[in-house]
């Protein structure tokens, strides 16, 4: 399943970049940094010409960065999650569960990450916006790129996700041998910390 994710990931940011309306947003999110950079003075009106000159002559080249660095950041970041769940599940939940098993829980779990995936993909060709999944953000007006933080967090009620941390719920329950409340918390709990670090260093989370 991690290999299949990675793989639609690729796929999943590929299409997008081959949206006219989602590169547009990227660029335009990119313009009003450099901006901002200017208006501040962090950054000379030259200096900020010249990036944004770099930034458009890069435009077909983010497609590809994208998919390679969002597949490979997964597979990185799929590990580092379990080792999370594995130290909560024994040390904070006591629980017996081993690394191994934590990784068989998430494994399931990303064949549900894998149709979050595609829906998504699907959503952001009939919304035009990069960064949507199915959430109250559909019913948000305005770009994603510069909504505030707790506008971003609305991504967090997408019911493929919740079903998928429902899953790693209910699999620490089993592994760890711990109180499905006490296991279905600390998914949760998990779930929305991991989100919210995403979105506040600037990912967005299409799954």
């Amino acid at each position: 399943p991690v290999l299949i994710l990675m793989i639609v990931i690729a796929g999943a940011t590929l299409a997008r970049f081959s949206n006219p309306e989602a590169v547009a947003q990227i660029m335009d999110a990119q313009t009003q940094a450099i901006q901002q950079q200017v208006d501040s003075g962090d950054m000379s009106q030259e200096d900020a010409d010249r990036a944004r000159s770099q930034i458009e002559s890069m435009s077909g080249f983010f497609g590809v960065f994208g998919a390679i660095s969002g597949a490979i950041g997964y597979f990185i970041v799929f590990f580092i999650l379990a080792l999370f769940y594995w130290l909560v599940a024994k040390f904070a939940l006591g629980g017996d569960a081993g690394y191994t098993g934590i990784l068989s829980i998430l494994g399931l779990a990303n064949i549900i990450s894998i149709l979050d995936q595609l829906v998504s993909l699907l959503l952001s060709y009939a919304t035009g916006s990069v960064f949507v999944n199915l959430s109250p953000i559909l019913f948000v007006g305005g770009d994603m790129t510069s909504m505030a933080f707790g506008t971003k967090m609305l991504m967090l009620l997408n019911p493929i996700s919740i079903w998928a941390t429902w899953v790693v719920g209910i699999g620490l329950e089993k592994v760890a041998n711990i109180p499905r409340t006490k296991a279905l918390i600390a998914a949760f709990a998990l779930f929305i910390i991991f989100t919210a670090a995403t979105i506040g260093m600037g990912g967005m989370g299409m799954g």
